[in-house]
């Protein structure tokens, strides 16, 4: 029997906070491309947050621009195949391509992660549930403040800033793409949609992949036609 993940994470984490129920006619239109547990847990769950704001679940239909500004023209992650369902508070997004399961994308580091295309792990499976368990990890989903001391900033950007609503991130700007300095007085609370594609539409990113076990990263391709 497979593994129920997303049990584990209710167990871990609760129901999902500020959670909102779509239609069903909504995730009817998502049957077949998205995991049937991911679908499952929107049904009973609703989508919300967890960590207060730290990753945030959210609808494919409502973030597929930034997913075809993202991967745009690119033959292996097409981005009618490619599915935004979740964020962090910065805006790591969590994706699930049709064809090589689960992904992460960096965006503001213009940055994207399929763990199917190391060389290491080509042959293993990927539920979409996987990366959630880093949530458990203080360090995980953050982002660390352009000092010497590097402090996360999630934990004082939501003192500063307030707990994030559906739909919101928190920002830098300028962006750091622009230069913009990843610190706690850069920061600003803005609806992701909106931000996320901006931040899209500044660059491209890089397919990172690591070569063996232990490996560093290095970057594979750019992402898009």
């Amino acid at each position: 029997m497979d593994k129920d993940w997303f049990a584990t994470l209710l167990e871990d984490n609760g129901p999902p906070e500020q959670a909102m129920h779509p239609c069903p006619e909504q995730l009817a239109e998502l049957e077949g491309h998205l995991p049937a547990d991911l679908l499952a847990f929107w049904r009973s769950h609703g989508i919300g947050m967890w960590k207060r704001g730290k990753f945030q679940f959210c609808l494919p239909q409502r973030f597929a621009p930034v997913a075809e500004r993202i991967f745009a023209r690119d033959a292996q992650l097409m981005p009618s195949e490619t599915h935004i369902v979740g964020f962090s508070a910065f805006g790591e997004l969590l994706a699930w391509n049709e064809q090589h399961q689960s992904l992460l994308i960096d965006l503001p580091h213009f940055a994207v992660r399929v763990d199917k295309f190391n060389d290491d792990e080509a042959t293993g499976s990927y539920p979409i549930a996987v990366p959630l368990f880093m949530l458990e990890f203080e360090v995980s989903f953050e982002v660390f403040a352009d000092t010497p001391q590097a402090e996360p900033l999630f934990s004082r950007a939501r003192t500063r800033l307030g707990q994030l609503s559906l739909g919101e991130c928190y920002g830098f700007v300028p962006a750091l793409p622009l230069g913009g300095p990843a610190r706690l007085d850069h920061l600003q609370r803005l609806d992701a949609l909106t931000h996320f594609s901006f931040l899209a539409d500044l660059g491209r990113c890089r397919l990172l992949v690591r070569p063996a076990a232990g490996a560093q990263e290095t970057v594979l391709r750019t992402i898009g036609g």
